[in-house]
């Protein structure tokens, strides 16, 4: 039982972390979808008994619109007097605010990983092989990897392994993910094609 609650108490706390951040985003979508509504309700009066596929027209437009603005305010975030005024919030007061800075990491994290082509390897860890991502190569016989946590794999340790430690595999970074997500479960399926790890392909 001592070695078993480690793994609950880890396993929770590392659901928690990666759900909080998303139970933030959909609070804050949903009170500024209110407060879209609100303002926009003289003018959609007319309409707010149509419904749309099941759902009101008067929702599904405030949902557009609100989408449009955070698009819009993507964009002017790239110019350099938007930087500066966010950094400048964020140092004197959204940074105070708790919660901000975990929901800040885990949004870039999760944006920037997800929009980077890594390829899916297979790093020797101690006596087992863990489901990693390829970073960049450092020398000729150097490697730095991604080894992802489950079932969070936005987050885990980054490894600098030589190439002997290191198999190609053909698994995809969807795959990857999922399976990781899953605890790895799906790996035998995932393996099945990569007969390296018995046979012993180094990345060379």
């Amino acid at each position: 039982m001592k070695k078993i609650y480690p793994i609950i108490r880890t396993t929770i706390a590392g659901g928690f972390l990666f759900l909080l951040p998303l139970v933030v985003l959909i609070l804050i979508f949903r009170k500024a979808s209110g407060l879209l509504q609100t303002l926009l309700h003289p003018l959609l009066k007319p309409i707010e008994d149509i419904t749309f596929i099941g759902v009101a027209l008067y929702n599904l437009i405030a949902v557009i619109l609100l989408l449009a603005i955070c698009f819009i305010a993507g964009l002017l975030a790239k110019t350099k007097p938007a930087t500066n005024l966010i950094n400048h919030l964020e140092v004197s007061i959204l940074g105070l605010i708790p919660g901000y800075n975990v929901l800040k990491n885990q949004t870039h994290s999760i944006v920037g990983f997800e929009d980077q082509t890594l390829d899916v390897v297979l790093a020797r860890v101690d006596d087992g092989w863990q489901l990693s991502f390829l970073i960049e190569k450092v020398h000729d016989d150097l490697y730095t990897v991604f080894i992802p946590n489950a079932p969070t794999p936005f987050s885990g340790s980054v490894y600098h392994l030589e190439s002997d430690k290191i198999i190609k595999t053909t698994i995809t970074k969807k795959q990857a993910i999922i399976c990781i997500r899953q605890f790895g479960l799906g790996s035998a399926l995932l393996l099945k094609n990569n007969k390296e790890l018995m046979g012993g392909t180094s990345i060379e």
